[in-house]
């Protein structure tokens, strides 16, 4: 996505980036000069910590929670920490690879709250979100190695067919030292680095692919790791740019404007939002062939659609008098098609709260039931009558045994129009966890 401005928060450190002109500033003193509903700045945060990367071991689907799990099993405090998932790979059928950070939650909400307060269209992203937005731009079926040179640090992944295999953050070598007399040494470090990436993933590399925050010198580093690991260079976009007065080029910048929203922080609603006013000419035609016959639907559900197509009328109005600066100067029809579909969809289906007051009925057993992650998938294809719900828990020792009382859980969805897809449980001290794929029908 476009934006007016970028702001780049990394090891402590913040740049203003419009265009191609970096200037430092105090993140916590800035702040846009147009706080209007069409301001547009991008924020990319490390939150002051390094990606990690492990693999999981069950279904892909409740990685986040199993590894969740795990740190608190082995002793990792978690309780005011938030896991953001950058990456989740599926490696087999019961086994996931998640590149990870583990940050302060109370720093996430912090920056979150102030991106929000600057308008519908700023956002906030992890910095780890690039490495995915790199993977798909440069998607090569051979194995490859990403680095990306940070101030603080070069990372390392290893990517096999557009997948991302390990991932390695070395601390102990930094930009400046690439770009001096120490590159030798650096160079001697990340081809040992790359080298021991193969042994792990299993892979023989072909590819190199470098992405630099910045380069102020023309230092022939990368030529001379090729040389040392026996890759192939490929060529990554670099615009020249200017930081704090000082010229230099940056392959950084090209992939903040090749970020996708779906993978921004902000809450899901600030993203539908965003989508559905830079989707307003499609959504007015679809909803348009709706009321035109395309579908037949009882009384209530056209009621509904007549209330959103009013809505988005009315929105259109409000938006034509505002001023008229777009975060968004070019659109893509393709790539966000699916993304009106699936809104429209959720539209003229069954509502979350109802599916949230019969989960919450279907709980209603002797022992008590606490869920940790309730998500509802809507179908984008008209045609499908089915929606999906993924559900993980914990059921406590109360009245039954735990796990006869998760039959009496699974009994109580089925008769509330449920059907169990698959389910898994396992014992815990006090009870048992649990996980449900469902699905529902459209029209209950």
């Amino acid at each position: 996505m476009k934006a007016k401005y970028s702001l780049l928060n990394i090891d402590g450190f913040t740049y203003q980036i419009e265009g191609n002109t970096w200037n430092s500033v105090d993140f916590a003193k800035w702040s846009p000069d147009n706080a209007s509903i069409f301001s547009s700045v991008i924020v990319l945060s490390d939150f002051g910590v390094n990606a990690e990367f492990t693999q999981v071991y069950g279904d892909r689907s409740y990685s986040k929670f199993l590894l969740e799990k795990e740190m608190r099993e082995s002793g990792i405090a978690i309780g005011n920490m938030e896991v953001l998932i950058h990456q989740n790979i599926k490696i087999d059928k019961l086994n996931s690879g998640l590149l990870f950070s583990l940050i302060s939650s109370s720093e996430l909400s912090y920056t979150r709250d102030k991106v929000d307060h600057w308008g519908g269209g700023s956002f906030l992203f992890s910095l780890y979100s690039l490495y995915a937005t790199a993977i798909e731009r440069y998607k090569n079926k051979e194995p490859s190695a990403f680095i990306f040179v940070l101030p603080g640090s070069v990372d390392i992944l290893t990517v096999s067919n557009g997948k991302l295999e390990n991932y390695e953050s070395i601390t102990g070598i930094t930009v400046d030292q690439l770009m001096t007399d120490e590159t030798s040494v650096a160079v001697n470090s990340l081809s040992e680095a790359i080298t021991m990436q193969e042994r792990i993933a299993r892979l023989k590399l072909v590819n190199l692919y470098v992405f630099n925050i910045w380069d102020k010198t023309s230092s022939n580093w990368v030529e001379k790791l090729a040389h040392k690991t026996g890759l192939t260079i490929q060529k990554t976009t670099s615009e020249v740019v200017s930081i704090d007065g000082k010229s230099a080029s940056s392959s950084i910048t090209p992939l903040i404007k090749n970020l996708s929203v779906n993978r921004a922080l902000n809450a899901t609603a600030k993203k539908f939002e965003f989508t559905i006013k830079k989707w307003l000419p499609a959504v007015a035609c679809l909803l348009g062939l709706l009321f035109a016959g395309a579908y037949n639907f009882n009384d209530d559900i056209k009621q509904d659609i007549q209330q959103q197509k009013n809505s988005v009328m009315a929105l259109t109005k409000n938006i034509e008098k505002e001023q008229k600066y777009s975060a968004v100067n070019s659109v893509d029809y393709k790539r966000q098609l699916k993304d009106v579909e699936s809104i429209l969809q959720s539209g003229i289906q069954v509502s979350f709260n109802q599916i949230l007051s019969r989960i919450y009925d279907a709980s209603q057993i002797k022992n008590t039931v606490i869920y940790d992650l309730l998500e509802v998938e809507y179908p984008s294809d008209i045609g499908k009558k089915k929606i999906k719900i993924t559900t993980v828990g914990y059921i406590d020792r109360g009245w039954k045994a735990p796990v006869i009382a998760f039959d009496d859980l699974t009994s109580s969805l089925i008769k509330k129009g449920f059907t169990i897809l698959d389910s898994s449980i396992e014992v815990v001290e006090g009870g048992v966890s649990f996980a449900y794929e469902l699905e529902i029908a459209t029209d209950i």
